[in-house]
């Protein structure tokens, strides 16, 4: 007897339908095996994909592409004198002169020594592509490695950023990471070209916070490690999480994406030879004569600049002249860099006005900053940090704890909120 095959009806539209998804299964798959063969794939994937969605988020909420400029009005107990600026708010370079914070000439630390040799490269370095948003941690592992550290960076994010979805790390965090290693680091502003090739020369690479302007996402923070120098290239050799080994980054481009972050820069080292560091370092050994010099070189630079790098240059000046305790003068910086439209992201990184405003009562000032800046993105601690403060300067102590809680929510690991329930007897 013959077997009857009953084959279904063809339906063009229904095959045509399976193939394409069978189609697309297998193109995923390819895609897959391709991502995990190429370095980082699966993070710059899911990178872009954050990107995308932060950029629909601001275009559909309508977010400003730059800080809230000031309004100078007394919200606090600060006297108006105090308030008032002392330079002309609407001027740009020309403005510098009006502001005249009791600092040095910036000068040349370099101590005298030896010429330096054109060309060096420091060598026995892990390359570490970082995770989303993890920059600083990944940037830190590499550092730690060249120094003999075997860890990865889900060690120093766990510490760092136990919350994956921080922004930032700051270089003083990872200062202090790499002391409870056993490691000894110094942190310092206003560094030079001149100062990280002797640094480099002498065999310690460097850690560096610098802006990165990417054609779709715009201006951000991101860290990397210099580990050498051609004088012949007019280059520096770089150690980067996102962009590679290796990589080669002009001069003018260091200095540019330097500034955003006042030319901070940490050194770690062997603690045996901290003395070593420190004579390299010459008078910047001492931080309140770092700070002092960092002020100087910022009002030095801020005549020849416009635009974005004019607004860098005011802040960096607020924020030496806050590392001096100059309040009144910083908050006036800071006013002046907001004028000049400092870039959304800016408090990410950088939390030095919500410090100086407080400090001289402008409560206002730092809660329409703090809540400015979390309309961006809600996972910054330091925002519910400072603005919980102001809270409680203004009397409403229960909004001020919901705040220190909120940055602990996203932060276990961050003492100021901690210290700051402590204080009123809130266990967190």
């Amino acid at each position: 007897m013959a077997t009857v095959y009953n084959w279904p009806v063809f339906n063009r539209k229904r095959y045509l339908i399976v193939d394409l998804a069978l189609g697309a299964l297998l193109l995923i798959g390819l895609a897959g095996v391709i991502l995990l063969l190429i370095p980082n794939g699966y993070e710059r994937v899911a990178w872009q994909t954050q990107q995308i969605y932060v950029r629909l988020r601001r275009a559909v909420l309508r977010l400003p592409d730059t800080l809230p400029t000031p309004v100078l009005v007394n919200t606090g107990p600060a006297t108006a004198s105090a308030l008032a600026p002392t330079a002309d708010l609407t001027s740009t370079a020309g403005a510098a002169t009006a502001l005249t914070p009791r600092v040095a000439s910036a000068g040349t630390p370099t101590p005298a020594e030896s010429p330096l040799p054109p060309n060096v490269e420091i060598t026995g370095f892990t390359q570490v592509w970082q995770k989303v948003n993890n920059c600083g941690p990944a940037s830190l592992a590499m550092a730690l490695s060249h120094w003999g550290w075997k860890g990865t960076q889900a060690n120093t994010a766990s510490a760092l950023k136990p919350n994956p979805d921080d922004r930032n790390v700051s270089p003083y965090e990872m200062a202090d990471y790499a002391r409870q290693i056993g490691l000894g680091a110094v942190v310092r502003m206003g560094g030079t070209l001149p100062l990280l090739k002797r640094l480099v020369a002498a065999g310690y690479p460097v850690l560096l916070e610098t802006g990165l302007t990417l054609p779709d996402q715009g201006w951000e923070g991101h860290y990397t490690v210099v580990s050498g120098y051609s004088d012949s290239k007019d280059s520096f050799t770089t150690q980067d999480s996102l962009r590679g080994p290796n990589f080669q980054v002009p001069h003018k481009d260091l200095v540019d994406d330097w500034r955003a972050f006042n030319y901070i820069f940490v050194v770690l080292y062997p603690t045996h030879q901290e003395a070593e560091v420190l004579a390299l370092l010459g008078p910047d050994a001492d931080e309140k004569a770092n700070a002092q010099r960092a002020a100087a070189l910022a009002q030095e630079e801020i005549p020849g600049l416009s635009g974005q790098p004019l607004a860098f240059a005011w802040f960096n000046l607020g924020t030496s002249l806050n590392a001096l305790g100059e309040y009144a003068e910083a908050a006036n910086a800071y006013d002046q860099a907001r004028v000049a439209q400092l870039p959304w992201r800016m408090l990410w990184y950088q939390t030095g006005p919500l410090e100086t405003y407080y400090r001289v009562g402008r409560y206002a000032d730092v809660i329409t900053l703090a809540e400015a800046t979390l309309q961006q993105a809600q996972n910054l601690e330091e925002m519910y940090y400072w603005r919980g403060q102001c809270l409680l300067a203004q009397g409403d102590k229960e909004g001020a704890i919901a705040d220190w809680q909120e940055a602990l929510r996203y932060n276990r690991n961050y003492a100021a909120a901690r210290d700051a329930l402590a204080m009123l007897g809130v266990t967190s």
